[in-house]
């Protein structure tokens, strides 16, 4: 990977001149004060046509069709624009693509020496409207080579401190971990701590080191507040390279030039590495054939089941089963008719008496209807007794549970306490998200101080915590309490802040 740190090396001094890797084929760059003004390549698999039917921009039967029926004296790209088979802007739009993937061909390769020839460039280059910095930083990213990688940075058990901002557009999570470089993490943490992959991240710092916003160096893990780097100056801006004339005119104009004869010879020799793109039989499940329609076999495992495929008749139904249900309904039938003619018994049956009863009593006696008993009146319901507030623990309390490292009950103890302090002022000393963070910040006081814990949810979807002491009654006395804490938190990039008790944030 010695052309990697040569062509970054070039780009920090901003040098001008051609760069070339390798013999037959080889791959050549054009610098411009350190920015990429064009390349080309001559690796026979990396044409400008084969990008261009790469990308949908020609068919292979439209370059097929081309390559037969070349006007003499006109180029390819030029003969494929009077076809009406591609427009200007198509031929622009995938020569800057063919120019950063040669630039990434040559960042991966591994073994051949690069050659620099320091001279002003010819006006006959072309030069193309690319962004550097960004080019150089996806090259980094697209190394494969695990190993040569690791000789080029080091071990991850490194720290990284940023000294400048990086001026590109960063993607998402590499945006997130930048605000992390704070000096006191290793590389394996951060990995950790966001999630990403450890060789990202290694590659993420590589770049930030070669170009020069960063310096690594060894040191015990730690785990600080994850705090963002607070006024870092900024990178000088490198100066953007002279468009030339037929170039410029391309990007100002809404429709295109049309003459691009220049343009299109340059970039008949161009050249790059494939794209790694999915093949279609990595976008199918492995045993599914992707022309084929949906798989309509059905499989049942329970006892009993029949597999049905198309084009078999089905099996037919067996009677068994509606027998059984018939069975069961008719009897389920019989007991409630046998049920509905049972005699109901007298609610005040009389006690049978041994004396005989003339038949005359027996039919004038009818067993008296039942008065119809009033229903109590149901209580009121009762309410439930709604829940005891949560005692306001003391400092000494909170102190204690803090020690014990009981940071369930340390959070409860701190909302109520929160919820008394209203509008008083506090000073967050920092935000943990792990228990050997907050166990630190604790025995960092040699004395009990009031001390309590308040919940942050992070972005990441993470529960993080926030160590605040209290309470003050301005904030001009919080700000004066911070000098006096340990340095502990106001080193590594940690900075304290006043907060009223009321307005500490509950997400990130």
């Amino acid at each position: 990977m010695k052309a990697l740190l040569d062509l970054f090396a070039r780009h920090r001094n901003r040098e001008t001149g051609v760069w070339t890797l390798g013999q037959e084929p080889q791959r050549t760059i054009y610098l411009d004060q350190g920015l990429i003004a064009f390349a080309q390549s001559t690796h026979p698999l990396d044409k400008l046509t084969t990008l261009l039917v790469e990308r949908g921009k020609l068919t292979q039967a439209q370059l097929d069709y081309a390559l037969q029926n070349l006007k003499p004296g006109l180029s390819i790209g030029r003969n494929l624009i009077e076809m009406g088979f591609i427009t200007q802007r198509d031929l622009l739009e995938v020569a800057k693509a063919q120019v950063e993937r040669v630039v990434w061909g040559a960042m991966g390769n591994m073994e051949e020496e690069p050659r620099f020839q320091a001279h002003a460039l010819d006006a006959s280059v072309v030069r193309l409207s690319l962004d550097t910095p960004l080019t150089l930083l996806v090259g980094c990213l697209h190394l494969r080579d695990r190993e040569r990688l690791l000789d080029l940075l080091g071990p991850l058990d490194q720290k990284l401190t940023l000294q400048s901002r990086p001026d590109v557009n960063l993607p998402q999570d590499l945006a997130r971990m930048a605000g992390l470089f704070d000096g006191q993490r290793r590389l394996l943490d951060l990995a950790q701590e966001t999630g990403l992959e450890p060789m990202r991240v290694g590659a993420f710092a590589l770049y930030l080191r070669e170009m020069g916003m960063a310096r690594l160096q060894f040191g015990p893990s730690s785990e600080p507040e994850a705090t963002p780097i607070q006024a870092l100056p900024q990178a000088e801006p490198l100066p953007a390279p002279p468009l030339s004339p037929l170039l410029a005119s391309i990007e100002a104009a809404a429709r295109p030039t049309e003459d691009l004869r220049h343009l299109a010879g340059a970039l008949d020799d161009l050249d790059a590495d494939p794209v790694e793109a999915l093949s279609p039989a990595d976008e199918v499940p492995p045993g599914l054939d992707p022309e084929a329609g949906p798989d309509l076999r059905i499989t049942a495992e329970a006892s009993g089941s029949v597999d049905i495929k198309p084009g078999e008749p089905k099996p037919p139904r067996k009677a068994g089963t509606w027998v059984m249900a018939l069975v069961i309904l008719g009897g389920m039938g019989a007991y409630a008719g046998w049920r509905w003619t049972r005699p109901l018994p007298s609610p005040t049956a009389p006690v049978p008496s041994t004396a005989p009863v003339p038949e005359s009593e027996v039919l004038s006696q009818r067993p008296a209807a039942p008065e119809p008993v009033p229903e109590p009146n149901p209580a009121p319901p009762q309410a439930e007794p709604a829940p005891a507030p949560s005692a306001v623990s003391t400092s000494a309390q909170r102190w204690t549970t803090l020690h014990k490292g009981d940071w369930e009950a340390a959070l409860s103890q701190g909302a109520a306490y929160r919820a008394k302090l209203k509008d008083a002022w506090v000073l967050r000393l920092e935000v943990a998200c792990q228990p050997d963070t907050l166990a630190r910040a604790v025995a960092a006081f040699k004395e009990p101080k009031d001390l309590f814990l308040v919940p942050m949810a992070m972005k990441d979807g993470r529960t993080c915590r926030q160590v605040c002491l209290g309470t003050f009654k301005t904030q001009a006395e919080a700000e004066a309490a911070i000098q006096r804490l340990p340095a502990l938190f106001t080193q590594g990039g940690n900075k304290p802040r006043p907060f009223q008790a009321s307005q500490l944030p509950e997400k990130q």
